[in-house]
């Protein structure tokens, strides 16, 4: 007998993968257990400099009550060189049940001290890059300081609930990208749909010093 809600939520998940309806992932992140109550019982991986990281934010990560609200998350300890450079980030939209019922994970950055204090949360401004060849990803970067050894992948109410606008190939325009309220409109806005914002997705992070 299944007698937690998050397992249950889980279960139905994996039981509507052979359906194929849509998954209600907000559902399955309120539901389930938070890791822990504060950033120092986190476990942190190193995040290498000058190499990228991909990283799987998903139901099987850890979760976590933020001051901007419940969220997975990812924490990195930070190399030493850090300080002298720029954080880039890639977030990739995914679509899990097809191509329509996808979304995007607009990511929110928390970096802290030594001492697990945090120092800044910052939600960069990303832009879309559509290569030729590949999955279409959302890039952005953040200038690296002094002081900071951790880094906290995240997302928050206000990334969930922003709207975002892709290129549709089936309709032939350019994309409308909002990414923190007001935006850009080019072309046809009928070339254009709404991405869904969830709070899963795939990154790739580097941590540029040179």
């Amino acid at each position: 007998m299944i007698r937690s809600p998050f397992l249950a939520i889980v279960a139905g998940f994996l039981a509507g993968c052979a359906s194929g309806p849509t998954i209600d992932y907000s559902a399955v992140l309120q539901a389930a257990p938070e890791c822990c109550k504060s950033f120092a019982e986190m476990k942190f991986e190193a995040l290498a400099a000058n190499s990228w990281t991909t990283t799987d934010i998903s139901p099987s990560a850890p979760a976590f009550l933020f001051r901007e609200g419940k969220s997975y998350f990812k924490s990195f300890s930070l190399p030493s060189a850090a300080s002298k450079g720029v954080l880039r980030v890639k977030s990739f939209s995914i679509y899990p049940d097809s191509l329509y019922h996808g979304h995007l994970f607009l990511p929110r950055f928390t970096f802290l001290d030594a001492r697990y204090s945090i120092t800044r949360t910052i939600a960069p401004r990303l832009r879309e890059n559509r290569p030729v060849i590949g999955n279409t990803a959302w890039e952005g970067e953040i200038p690296m300081q002094a002081g900071e050894s951790f880094l906290v992948v995240h997302t928050g109410s206000v990334e969930r609930a922003t709207e975002v606008r892709m290129y549709d190939p089936d309709v032939g325009a350019v994309y409308v990208h909002m990414p923190r309220g007001g935006g850009v409109l080019i072309g046809n806005p009928k070339g254009n749909r709404v991405v869904p914002i969830g709070p899963t997705g795939k990154l790739e992070l580097q941590i540029d010093t040179k």
